[in-house]
């Protein structure tokens, strides 16, 4: 399980490395005139977001199984959670959310939920066939 959580702090961090070098060319060229200022801050939002949420998971797999499911489903209310602040103080500070800003944050939002979602299937089907071959 170790190995696997720093595969996806890894993979996680390879993600996010590359849609900011992706963000920063768009920005710098085909997008300059919707340059997003909080954009560095959504990536990094949604990277510690992610990491936590992970953590939360990793370090309660200890746990007999109703804790661990208990855990799992709290992470993902706390991700969830994170998110909705975020935007209501983004709200609070900037007084309008721009098309660009709504557009960037679903396409973050989609981009790491896929991702974490597909790292979780490959998990499961890991470890599932690991006690399979236990038995």
């Amino acid at each position: 399980m170790k190995k696997f959580f720093l595969d996806y702090i890894l993979k996680l961090s390879l993600l996010t490395i590359i849609l900011g070098i992706i963000g920063f060319i768009l920005f710098k060229t085909i997008l300059s005139d919707y340059y997003l200022p909080v954009f560095w801050l959504l990536i990094l939002f949604f990277f510690i977001i992610n990491v936590f949420s992970q953590s939360v998971i990793y370090f309660s797999q200890k746990k007999p199984l109703s804790k661990f499911g208990s855990a799992y489903v709290l992470s993902y209310l706390v991700k969830f959670i994170s998110y909705l602040i975020f935007l209501v103080i983004y709200m609070i500070i900037s007084e309008r959310i721009t098309i660009t800003f709504a557009i960037v944050f679903f396409l973050l939002y989609l981009i790491y939920t896929l991702f974490d979602v597909r790292r979780k299937i490959v998990f499961s089907k890991t470890y599932s066939d690991k006690i399979e071959k236990s038995d």
